[in-house]
């Protein structure tokens, strides 16, 4: 297609991009490219998700989240927790005190205001996202998680490997961003909560040939929060944590 052309035409330096929500060098999510992210269970993989829909939404963009995850209430709960509600209040909102309960009602409706998307579908794969994409005219493909979808949930890597060649051909052809939540493989024998590598991602080899950047989110047990590595990034460096 003509955007695959521009795309593939493109220089690094010459691209526009959109900013990371973490005041980061990188990554920086260039149309046209595949971003994989993952991390051990508990890492903060959902949280990655909130943060870059909400970034990206107030700064006027369109994202279209397609999750087979969370509803689009658990997602909200989520992205208000991370302005300072607890989980607990928003459970029983009708407990809450004047002043808290205008400011939760004030914060939905700035939710409700943004230009993206959130969509529900547990069968969702890069065939359904295609058809979402050409629907909604998102700037930003957000998919949470690739390995929830049913033809992938077997794990075998050339049916993996397949879909992440398939989310990279869709990215090219409808010249967006496309970040794809990964899942890792089994904790290795012995395991210790090790940083994760490209080769702890299911279907590596297909990152290796198909993503421009993969992403590993990594908690140490004794922190809060997390950190994020760039362990894989055709455009520039590697090895950045924050």
């Amino acid at each position: 297609s003509d955007n695959a052309i521009k795309a593939l035409s493109s220089t690094p330096d010459s691209r526009s991009f959109y900013s990371n929500p973490w005041g980061l060098e990188e990554p920086e999510f260039v149309p046209g490219r595949l971003y994989i992210a993952g991390g051990w269970t508990g890492a903060g993989k959902s949280a990655l998700v909130a943060q870059m829909y909400r970034h990206l939404s107030e700064q006027g963009h369109r994202v279209g989240l397609i999750t087979n995850e969370m509803t689009e209430n658990d997602f909200r709960n989520r992205i208000l927790c991370h302005k300072g509600f607890k989980m607990k209040e928003l459970e029983k909102p009708w407990d809450m005190s004047g002043p808290e309960k205008a400011r939760l009602l004030q914060e939905i409706e700035v939710f409700r205001g943004w230009n993206s998307e959130i969509v529900f579908d547990t069968d969702a794969d890069c065939k359904a996202s295609v058809e979402y994409l050409e629907e909604g005219a998102y700037d930003l493909v957000i998919l949470d998680h690739m390995h929830n979808i049913p033809a992938v949930r077997g794990g075998e890597e050339s049916v993996i490997n397949k879909e992440i060649g398939a989310f990279a051909s869709m990215a090219l052809n409808f010249d967006v961003p496309v970040i794809v939540i990964g899942q890792l493989r089994n904790p290795p024998p012995g395991f210790n909560n090790p940083r994760p590598t490209v080769r702890d991602f299911k279907g590596s080899g297909g990152i290796s040939q198909n993503a421009a950047m993969a992403l590993g989110i990594w908690r140490d047990g004794h922190k809060s929060d997390s950190e994020l590595l760039v362990l894989k990034n055709r455009y520039g460096k590697t090895d950045y944590t924050e």
